[in-house]
């Protein structure tokens, strides 16, 4: 008896997080580990379809991130190497997010034109999108900035300019950032907010201090957390 009840309530704390492949191509695709987003001027008609894939979480694991990593996972093995978004439900008051994806199996030389056209010498900050009215203060050039959970800050780095962003904090992070020629856009975390399932613990102080940390996150993220804050 207590091993079946130990089993039940196993089931029960990893529930809050489901995937589901909506629709599929029939033909199997060797697996990758290249998972890009498309950019809204990259058209999908020379691109082969592979599947649409939701990925639902409630509570905790309702975080954008969450989700993506969950998709992700399964979208390299199934053969795809891009994506974009098709539907992103949250709903509040049952703490409960959707994410669907349509993946697909796109070209290199198309994957080298979606890169090129990205926008280049811009950082985005990020915090988090679980707790809305939380806010943290950081510092651009020795400049307080604040942001709130679920948004992001963006910040453009002009010719010849060097920033300094400071996570804020006695024992918070700092980081440097020159605008170079054709440098690509970075996205940060103040947190460990949208690193990976994988990722290394955080060092000592910062399991028993509310430490801030500069950390960057995979861009196709970055660029799939810009789109849906956006909308």
């Amino acid at each position: 008896m207590i091993l079946t009840l130990a089993i039940f309530l196993t089931k029960v704390s990893t529930y809050a997080q489901t995937i589901e492949i909506v629709s599929k191509n029939k033909s199997k695709f060797k697996a990758t580990n290249r998972f890009e987003f498309l950019n809204s001027g990259i058209k999908t008609s020379s691109s082969t379809f592979i599947a649409t894939i939701n990925s639902k979480g409630k509570d905790k694991n309702s975080s954008i991130p969450n989700l993506f990593f969950k998709i992700k996972e399964k979208a390299c093995d199934l053969g795809a190497n891009s994506f974009k978004v098709n539907k992103y439900t949250k709903r509040n008051s049952a703490q409960e997010t959707i994410l669907t994806l349509d993946i697909y199996r796109t070209h290199d030389s198309i994957l080298e034109i979606n890169s090129t056209g990205r926008s280049k010498n811009i950082f985005y900050i990020f915090l988090d999108d679980n707790d809305p009215g939380d806010s943290y203060t950081f510092t651009i050039n020795d400049i307080d900035r604040e942001i709130e959970s679920g948004t992001y800050y963006r910040y453009e780095v002009k010719k010849g300019q060097k920033v300094e962003i400071g996570s804020g904090g006695l024992l918070g992070a700092s980081g440097n950032y020159k605008w170079k020629e054709n440098n690509p856009s970075v996205f940060i975390t103040l947190t460990d907010f949208g690193l990976p399932p994988d990722h290394n613990e955080p060092e000592y102080l910062a399991r028993y201090f509310n430490t801030k940390r500069l950390n960057t996150i995979d861009p196709n993220l970055g660029l799939l957390l810009v789109e849906l804050t956006d909308d």
